[in-house]
């Protein structure tokens, strides 16, 4: 689980970037482009967004998130029940 009161609270602080909701509002998410690797060849990477489930509660599967001037689509949601959200992007 994640320590939202300390350790990546704070780096949503330090690391943080502002992500636009297209159901309105901002959130501050830290961004992942990970490339994900199939069987040692590199492919699309796979984007995702992780912040607060109260500041992410409004999304939903379809909606946009514009980051750094980029509109991704919401492919998920993966809340992990300590009060942060991993959104999955396409």
């Amino acid at each position: 689980m994640i320590d939202t009161t300390g350790g990546f609270g704070n780096a949503l602080t330090d690391f943080g970037s502002v992500a636009t909701l297209s159901v309105g509002g901002s959130a501050t998410v830290i961004f992942d482009a990970t490339p994900d690797d199939a069987f040692g060849l590199v492919s699309a990477p796979q984007r995702a967004a992780i912040g607060k489930t109260s500041d992410l509660s409004a999304v939903t599967v379809g909606s946009t998130l514009t980051i750094g001037g980029t509109a991704y689509t919401v492919a998920g949601l993966e809340p992990d029940g300590a009060g942060m959200t991993r959104v999955v992007l396409k």
